[in-house]
């Protein structure tokens, strides 16, 4: 089986992305990555590992059906990844795409995935009729992208050309993608306790253009604010309270970037009553003068309390 890395990027952190190829079906992918299973004769691959290295921040292929391999990758804006390629195979998975349709033998291709792995921000094929590939992928300070590769299409898209005619063989060729849009969130989680609370995100865009969407995957953490919007923006979420033991997660996908919310469990209540006896003295009367006892409850949410008398001419009031 075929395994092979072609290139590998690090982010300012330390994060490791990796590139390249395989043809294995059982390459280890993660739970809830782009595409979890094989599905091309040859396919792509990203992994993003952890800066200590000892752990996958996401696995996943990249592909059609047919051939697809990964040439370069760059690590990006916010923790995505930029990855360049060439591709036989029709059906790429695109999103956004500058050029929507396959059309040679081999196209190039570029694919930005998000964050956590989970989704394509951007993906498009680029070529003409015959065999076009991709080699390297750059990325520039202001978020564009600059691509190199070689080809034999004499009808390879041109913009700007410095050189509009293929003479031959494989000609070189550079490709500079403006405005390719990534964002960055002013944090990527929070733990908050189990009471019900609000928050805010700031959402920071590469273009005053680019437009992103807020949405939530459980109906106790929702938007109440900035759920769509263009540009540099703010998002604000609320939380209901959590009256369960365990913890719960919950998972803002915001411009393709997760915010994890990890809300903690209710702490158990506990119970302690002002007096544990009463003496009721009778002096000839039918109804004795009330005593009262205080409930008080501690470190829980929507604890209940049931008093009720073992016997029948004791009358507790109120009984819950």
């Amino acid at each position: 089986m075929l395994e092979q890395a072609n290139a590998i990027s690090v982010d300012a952190v330390g994060t490791a992305y990796v590139t390249g190829v395989t043809n294995s079906a059982d390459f280890p992918v993660t739970p809830g990555a782009l595409r979890t299973s094989f599905n091309g004769t040859q396919d792509a691959f990203a992994v993003k590992i952890k800066p200590a290295g000892d752990a996958l921040v996401y696995g996943t292929y990249i592909g059609g059906t047919s051939f697809n391999w990964a040439s370069g990758i760059a690590a990006g804006l916010g923790g995505n990844a930029y990855i360049a390629g060439y591709t036989s195979s029709s059906d790429f998975p695109l999103a956004t795409p500058v050029q929507p349709a396959f059309a040679g033998l081999y196209d190039a291709f570029f694919s930005e995935i998000n964050a956590a792995g989970s989704s394509l921000i951007c993906s498009t094929f680029y070529g003409g009729a015959g065999s076009d590939v991709a080699n390297a992928i750059a990325l520039g300070s202001s978020g564009d992208v600059f691509m190199g590769g070689q080809t034999n299409s004499f009808d390879f898209p041109l913009q700007r050309p410095i050189q509009s005619t293929n003479l031959g063989g494989g000609t070189g060729w550079v490709l500079r993608l403006t405005a390719v849009c990534a964002f960055v969130l002013s944090s990527t989680g929070s733990s908050p306790s189990s009471q019900a609370g609000t928050g805010t995100l700031t959402v920071t865009a590469s273009d005053p253009s680019c437009s992103y969407a807020a949405t939530s995957n459980v109906p106790w953490l929702s938007i109440t604010g900035g759920a769509i919007g263009t540009g540099n923006g703010t998002v604000s979420y609320s939380y209901t309270p959590n009256i369960s033991p365990n913890a719960r997660t919950g998972t803002l996908t915001i411009a393709g970037q997760t915010f994890t919310v990890i809300q903690a469990g209710a702490a158990t209540t506990t119970m302690s009553l002002s007096r544990t006896s009463l003496n009721f003295s009778v002096s000839g009367a039918l109804v004795t003068d009330p005593q009262s006892i205080t409930v008080t409850l501690s470190g829980g949410l929507g604890a209940s309390w049931t008093v009720s008398s073992s016997q029948s001419n004791i009358t507790v009031s109120p009984s819950s």
